[in-house]
C-alpha cells in the first residue's frame, strides 16, 4: 500500500493574525497620539490647535478625560478608522510642535499684510482668533468656494464686528468681493456671521 503524499500549502495568515497586527499598529499610534497631544498642549496654552480639535471631533466617542483609548473588543472597522485619524494627526504639519510655529508665523505675515494699517495694529488676540477659525470646516469651506483667502475672510470679518453688521449689510459687504448667488454660498455666509458678527 503507498504512503498518502501530503502537499505542503502555504498558510495564509488568520483573520485573527490580522486582526492582531492592526491592534499592534493602532496600540502604537494612539500611544503616540496623546503624548503629541500633552507635548502641544504643555507648549501652546493659550490657544486651540486644529489639528488636534480635527481628531478629538472625529474620534469623540473614544477619547476619555482628555486622552485618546481604544476600546475593548474593538471592531477591526473601529481600529482601521481610529488609526487612520491617527496617523492623519501625525503626519500633519500642524500636529507637530515646529510646525505650528511656521503655520501661526505665516498667519502672522498674512495678517499683517492684510489688516495693518497706521490705524490697526494686529494684536495677539487676532492671530489666536485667526488661527482657531482653520478649526471651523465652514470657514475652510466658504474659502475653497469663494476662492478668497483666509487672511482676506478673516479681515472682512473684522471689519464687519468694528461696523456692527447686521446680517443683510454683511451679506452686501462679502458681496464687494465676491459674487453671493450660489444658496450654498450664502448659507455659509450666513453661518459665518451667526458665529463670528452676531
Amino acid at each position: 500500500m503507498k504512503k498518502r503524499r501530503f502537499i505542503k500549502t502555504r498558510q495564509l495568515p488568520s483573520k485573527i493574525d490580522n486582526k492582531s497586527e492592526l491592534v499592534k499598529k493602532t496600540t502604537k499610534a494612539v500611544q503616540q497620539v496623546n503624548q503629541r497631544i500633552k507635548s502641544i498642549e504643555r507648549k501652546f496654552k493659550d490657544n486651540g490647535n486644529w489639528s488636534i480639535t480635527k481628531i478629538k471631533n472625529r474620534l469623540s466617542k473614544y477619547f476619555k478625560s482628555g486622552k485618546l483609548k481604544i476600546p475593548k473588543n474593538a471592531k477591526e472597522v473601529e481600529l482601521i478608522n481610529i488609526l487612520k485619524e491617527s496617523t492623519n494627526m501625525l503626519e500633519s504639519k500642524a500636529g507637530t510642535k515646529k510646525g505650528i510655529r511656521e503655520i501661526k508665523e505665516r498667519a502672522k505675515s498674512s495678517l499683517l499684510e492684510t489688516l495693518s494699517t497706521e490705524d490697526i495694529d494686529v494684536t495677539k488676540e487676532d492671530i489666536n482668533d485667526y488661527y482657531s477659525m482653520f478649526e471651523d470646516d465652514n470657514f475652510n469651506s466658504f474659502i475653497k468656494m469663494t476662492g478668497l483667502t483666509a487672511s482676506e475672510v478673516f479681515a472682512i470679518i473684522d471689519d464687519a464686528i468694528r461696523a456692527g453688521d447686521s446680517e443683510s449689510s454683511f451679506i452686501k459687504r462679502l458681496e464687494t468681493f465676491v459674487n453671493i448667488v450660489d444658496e450654498d454660498i450664502r448659507n455659509k455666509a450666513i453661518r459665518l456671521y451667526n458665529k463670528y458678527i452676531r
